[in-house]
Formats: structure tokens, sequence, C-alpha cells
């Protein structure tokens, strides 16, 4: 039975409808569905955005976003589709209708979902396209089911604060594969062991999650005139650092016992923040100020200054250098930290923002030409170029299977390069913007 609680839209729990093939090699077919539903109380509530051309060609081995929706807290079991058309090729290159009226497809949930306050689950719908060709288009054509509860070893957590939701992907088929709900809008993510920590930013929160559960543990409030957009742990997982744009400030918050307990003004429009574990150092870059900033980890006092060109954002650290990536100045520069020396600075696309350091190279995001660069330690030029990302912003590299998460605020969702051949290898589609993704070691 549904609730009977009254809730405003933005506490109403959430579903997201994802689609995969049954086979992953399937017939030439594709489906015009018009609509997808869930069942209410006797009320069929819509689930989809907007209609979709389902083409079993294009999703192969993949994964599609087919809508979600706010839905009131209770229990739901069954979905219906409505197909408008199905097309199948002629074998002269066009695309013949089959069907003479639309159809109508009732679907039971393998298990039931159970939506409770600030949830945000994902179901997901299985298509057995080889039977839709047959024309036996019937519920055993689809199924559907929420998730299973299980999660693998390699996983990739993204956060969508629009929606009050992270997802979980798994990294070996870069298929979502569950889904829950950070009341508050979750922005900034952090990873350390079976614990997931999550600025909840509306709610001015830091909050530790627990993975096997996805339970909230523990919260850690902020300063109320704080707006973090950068969190980043110590190497042993007790201490966050919060970085704050528009104030300037440096926050130094124990995990432990929840405290602040050190705080300083940086100014200058502070960019970017990283941990430099060897060092033991902190490293922020300043805009305003053109120059990087080392900081005590602990007292959050200056250690030294490096200058740099206009506009300095994104940092990495690869080889003992610290890389900076120069928005103003459409350049990367290069630093020997243990000389605290300028080496050199490299040319690259237009107003770069983000760099990450993978195994032996390095990547350089270009958000206004939806680009990325690679560059490869010791020489003096882009090394290669990856093209038609979208909006690249925020990065994470997946050790196991070599892989480059990047964000797409232009498409809602995650572009994932194979970094053994530097190409584009699939999309991961969310149907939301995200903010932040973090990958397991």
């Amino acid at each position: 039975m549904l609730s009977g609680s009254v809730f405003s839209p933005q506490d109403l729990p959430r579903t997201s409808v994802f689609l995969a093939l049954r086979h992953e090699f399937s017939p030439q077919i594709r489906v015009d569905l018009s609509d997808l539903e869930i069942l209410a109380d006797g009320v069929w509530l819509p689930l989809l955005n907007e209609p979709v051309l389902l083409d079993a060609q294009q999703i192969a081995g993949g994964q599609v976003h087919l809508g979600g929706s706010s839905l009131p807290a209770g229990r739901y079991s069954l979905l219906r589709l409505q197909i408008d058309q199905i097309w199948t090729p002629d074998g002269v290159g066009a695309w013949q209708p089959r069907l003479n009226q639309q159809m109508e497809i009732e679907i039971p949930l393998t298990a039931a979902l159970m939506l409770d306050h600030n949830d945000s689950k994902s179901l997901f719908v299985t298509w057995d396209a080889a039977a839709t060709l047959a024309l036996k288009t019937d519920a055993g054509d689809f199924s559907a089911a929420p998730a299973q509860g299980e999660l693998p070893v390699d996983v990739l957590y993204v956060s969508c604060p629009d929606i009050n939701t992270v997802f979980v992907v798994r990294t070996d088929n870069n298929r979502v594969i569950d889904s829950f709900g950070i009341a508050g809008g979750p922005t900034r993510l952090a990873l350390d062991g079976d614990r997931l920590y999550v600025l909840a930013s509306r709610q001015r929160e830091l909050l530790m999650i627990e993975l096997s559960s996805y339970r909230v543990i523990d919260r850690f409030p902020f300063p109320l005139n704080d707006e973090p957009g950068v969190m980043v742990l110590d190497r042993l997982g007790r201490t966050a650092y919060l970085l704050d744009h528009r104030s300037g400030y440096l926050s130094r918050v124990d995990l432990v016992s929840g405290s602040l307990v050190a705080r300083v003004s940086l100014g200058y429009q502070p960019a970017d923040l990283i941990y430099l574990e060897e060092q033991n150092l902190l490293a922020v870059s300043l805009g305003l100020a053109q120059r990087v900033l080392l900081l005590d980890p602990t007292s959050l006092r200056v250690q030294g200054t490096l200058s740099t060109g206009a506009g300095p954002a994104g940092l990495a650290m690869l080889e003992q250098r610290l890389y900076v990536a120069e928005q103003g100045s459409s350049a990367v520069a290069v630093f020997d930290l243990q000389r605290r020396a300028p080496l050199e600075r490299l040319l690259v696309g237009i107003e770069p923002t983000q760099i990450i350091a993978t195994d032996h190279q390095l990547y350089v995001a270009h958000p206004a030409d939806g680009t990325l660069a690679v560059l490869v330690p010791g020489q003096l030029s882009i090394a290669r170029e990856i093209r038609e990302l979208g909006t690249p912003a925020e990065m994470a590299y997946g050790p196991r299977y070599r892989q480059l998460y990047v964000l797409d605020a232009l498409r809602g969702g995650v572009t994932v390069i194979d970094t053994n051949a530097d190409l584009l290898s699939t999309r991961i589609p969310l149907g939301a913007i995200p903010a932040d993704l973090v990958v397991t070691p």
C-alpha cells in the first residue's frame, strides 16, 4: 500500500529505469517506445521522460536510460510499456513498419520495488529483441527487476544532485547496477575502504555512507556560509579537507571526532586541491593569484609557493612532478616538487580545467570544445586528442580495466575512455547532470 503522507516533490522518493538486451548479439530491429508507466494503487504513473527509439544494434552489450520520476513511497510490482511501432530492415537500406496498431505490454516485476522516504532506486528492464522480431510481443519479450543488492569489487559511484541520487556502476561492463538517495543534493564524493563520503550541499553536511547498506552512519556539519566545491581525504581516511571556491576558505574536518579542527582563508578564488601523499602536503591552486600554495596538512600553514600562468585550475601529480592546468593561458605548467622549481609549460587546447594522472600519462579536459588532451611525461607536445566528449569535467581512473571516466554534463552521463588505445569506449547515460565521481582503486 502507498503511504498516506503528503510530500513536496523534492521529498518524494525516485525511480530511474534502465534497459539492456537479454542477448548481447541481437537482430536488426527498432522499437518506438512511447510510454512507460508503473502501477501505484490502481493508478498508472509515468516514468518515461520522452518517447524513445530502441535500436537493438546500437544497444548491443550496453545499456540505455529510459526515464525516471519521483513517486509516492510504497510498494510497486507492475510496469506497462506502450509500443507505437516495430521496424525491421527491408534489405535495401530502408526500415519497414511491422505493426498495424499500438501495443501495450504489462510486465510484472520479478521482485517488488519498495520505496521509502528519500529513496532513489533503479529498475532494470531486459529486452529479448529476437522474440520481438518474431512478433511475439507479449510480457515474455521483457522482464523487469529492481537492483539485486550485490556489490561487485570494482565499482564507480556518480553523484547527481538535481535528483538527490548516487548511481552505482559496474566497471567491468560499465552498466548501472544500483542507486541510492541522498537528501540535500549529493555533490562531491570521496572513497575510503567500505565507506563513501558525500557532501550533501543543500543540507550543509558531510555524510559517511556504509556501502554494504547505503546507510548514513555519521554526519558532519560544515560552516553555514560554506559551499565546498572540492573534498579530499588524507592517506588514512581520518581527515577531510573542504575547499570553498566562493569564500576562499579551506577547512580541515576530523572524521573521528566530527569536529572542525583547522580553517584558513586563502582568498584569490581557489580552484583545486590535491593531497600529495609522498610529500605530506596539500596543493591548492589560486586562480586570481596565479600561483599554487603548498600547505601543511595539519596546521594548513603555507610551506611553499609556485608561480604559474593565468588562471591555474586543475592539479595532478605524476612521477614527482606537479602538473597545473592553466585555464587562462591554455597551457599545462610542470613543476619539480623536490626543488619546487618550474620545468616546462606545455600548450594544450583552449581553457583547460581538469587534469588527471593515470599509470603513465595525463589527461587534460577542455569543456569549451569537448576534448581531452593526452600528455606523456617528457614529451613537449600533446600526444593525442580525444574528441566528441560533450562538456568534459571531473574525471576518475579505474586501474584494473585501465578506463578513464569523464563526466559529461551536456549529455547527462559519463564517458568511458579506453586508456590502452586512448579511444572513446562507451557512454553511461544517467538521465541527470552529474557532479562528481569516484572509482574503487
